[in-house]
């Protein structure tokens, strides 16, 4: 057994109890993975229309909450990209419902849209057509150099392989462009606290777990130079968080939820604010 990523033989096995699964841990690049991982066909299962019944999305009708929500944390990122790329063609990987597509193409960019799931990239593609493509970025057929700017926001934890992943992410994009990432942070306070027994980032459908070592790591050894690594945050309400720990049980926040859930006022329960819930912000540039 490797690291997946730095392939090191010097790696530990790990239990995460959250999700009784077994991973490993990279004693080189601090990387931590899942393994033995899902097949495809167990993946595909996952981003079924129940997935996102997180997000309040029932038979193909958005949410107008989540959309805002979405949108808000989409244009909070993308200002960060354009700092250094403000136009061009620009492809979102997990694109969902297009969210940050619609944000993008708001602020001038060409916008194309990656996404697995048949149930989101159905609701995608009737906003842009054949500019989303369903399916892996490998079988997507992007010719080389295409790309200015690539977003990949809550996606890399859930690719199996994200070295072959990341080399193919190199081929499509532009040397000099960007790559905006968000993932959880094995070196965030969250994770320190909680633990291979609590951490909320720890879901079956996560297959590996950085910091900055690990993804520097990733982006060297696929022409890649770290720019950019920050805290993430996100516009939540606390109706999404109540939803949220509905849909993904945890021993401690979903008891608190739901006892916040019958004491907050109905008024209160849709006010967004920001909050860091354990991940990063990256971006990354092409060599």
């Amino acid at each position: 057994m490797h690291c997946i990523i730095c392939k090191s033989a010097d790696i530990k096995q790990i239990s995460i109890k959250k999700i009784d699964r077994t991973g490993y841990k990279c004693g080189e690049c601090s990387f931590v993975f899942l393994w033995p991982q899902p097949t495809l066909k167990e993946i595909v299962d996952i981003y079924k229309e129940s997935y996102y019944k997180s997000w309040g999305v029932f038979a193909g009708e958005e949410r107008p909450e989540t959309a805002r929500l979405k949108k808000r944390t989409s244009d909070r990122y993308l200002k960060r990209v354009m700092l250094h790329r403000r136009s061009g063609k620009l492809l979102d990987i997990g694109s969902a419902f297009g969210y940050l597509m619609e944000v993008a193409e708001g602020h001038g960019f060409d916008v194309y849209g990656i996404e697995l799931s048949h149930f989101s990239s159905t609701i995608a593609k009737k906003k842009f057509g054949s500019k989303v493509f369903e399916g892996k970025l490998e079988d997507s057929r992007f010719p080389n150099a295409h790309f200015d700017v690539i977003t990949m926001f809550d996606l890399i934890e859930h690719i199996p392989q994200p070295l072959e992943f990341m080399k193919e992410v190199r081929r499509v994009i532009k040397p000099g462009g960007f790559i905006a990432i968000t993932t959880p942070d094995t070196s965030s306070l969250s994770y320190r606290l909680l633990g291979y027994g609590g951490w909320f980032h720890f879901k079956f459908e996560h297959l590996g777990y950085f910091n900055k070592k690990s993804i520097e790591e990733l982006a060297r050894r696929t022409g890649f130079a770290l720019v950019e690594k920050k805290r993430a945050y996100k516009t939540m309400s606390f109706q999404y968080l109540f939803d949220q720990f509905k849909m993904f049980p945890h021993p401690i926040f979903s008891p608190t939820m739901r006892l916040f859930a019958k004491i907050i006022p109905e008024s209160i329960k849709h006010k967004t604010f920001s909050i860091s819930g354990g991940e990063m912000f990256v971006i990354l540039k092409a060599d």
